[in-house]
């Protein structure tokens, strides 16, 4: 009997474990969203200020149509960063997780 509520308070404590992990992770995700939306926008505030810029100047090696284009490119690397370390954050979260798991039931079992 008492073995049975060891195994059963293991496998909540477990379940508890894994739940706060994907809700934490589902949080990192949400907040990824809502930085990467920022930049989107700002990098269509570039767009339309580019063209803005190109039909004024007409030269497009005038110094702010070449600092919309600079911009530009930073917004779209910062995006794609952004992109590549939330991947990242993600797998380093579920293997930390996942030795974590294993590491407790290892320790349950001795």
């Amino acid at each position: 009997m008492l073995d049975k509520l060891k195994y059963l308070f293991i496998i909540v404590y477990l379940g508890v474990r894994i739940s706060l992990s994907e809700l934490c992770i589902g949080l990192f995700g949400i907040l990824t969203r809502i930085e990467e939306q920022q930049l989107l926008k700002q990098l269509n505030k570039e767009y339309l200020l580019l063209g803005i810029n190109i039909s004024r100047f007409k030269d497009l090696n005038h110094p702010e149509i070449q600092l919309s284009l600079e911009q530009i490119d930073f917004l779209k690397k910062e995006i794609e960063f952004l992109k590549k370390q939330h991947k990242n954050k993600i797998k380093t979260l579920l293997e930390s997780r996942k030795e974590n798991l294993l590491g407790l039931l290892a320790i349950r079992n001795l």
